[in-house]
């Protein structure tokens, strides 16, 4: 339950605590700079014709491609995709910034996923009428080792605060795909 005057944040963890300076201690700072993030980037793509399948998203794993899942916008909503002569996908690279994808300029990385997309057998590269890039830095908390002790340093200090609240999947460092 929020109360009045408390502070609702989503900021990543690993922020908040930096925001924080010398207010949070050595040992909280720490664990807060070991937590990791994983970026990603979806190329969305418009195609000639129907959807692809019927499902909000399916997850790839063919190791001769690098999209890791597409999603089917229009199985989210219909009003994502208006027009019933066209698909709309979003195929999704795991990745971290500066890395050769994150790196990668759109045009490049339409053309590599309207490729794939050929390649898996989902549609013809010619039917793919155009295509836009979107980066998503800090899209994914990373689980490693030692993470879980590390939440737990930054909740503990965070819970002294009293009036602040961390929500979604990095405000938490938690992804368990209902946020």
């Amino acid at each position: 339950r929020i109360e009045p005057g408390e502070v609702i944040s989503s900021l990543p963890l690993r922020a908040t605590v930096g925001m924080a300076g010398a207010a949070a201690s050595g040992e909280v700072q720490a664990a807060a700079r070991g937590l990791r993030y994983r970026d990603f980037l979806t190329v969305a793509l418009i195609i000639d014709g129907e959807d692809l399948f019927p499902d909000n998203w399916i997850y790839i794993h063919e190791p001769d491609v690098r999209v890791g899942r597409i999603q089917n916008y229009r199985s989210w909503s219909p009003w994502m995709v208006p027009d019933p002569s066209k698909a709309c996908v979003g195929l999704e690279y795991f990745c971290f910034a500066g890395d050769d994808l994150w790196s990668m300029d759109d045009e490049r990385l339409v053309e590599l996923a309207a490729t794939e997309l050929e390649s898996l057998g989902l549609a013809s590269k010619a039917k793919v009428e155009r295509g836009f890039a979107i980066r998503v830095p800090k899209a994914y908390p990373i689980y490693d080792a030692d993470y879980s002790e590390r939440v737990a340093v930054v909740r503990s200090w965070l819970d002294g605060i009293g009036n602040l609240q961390q929500v979604g999947r990095n405000g938490l460092h938690r992804y368990t795909n209902s946020d």
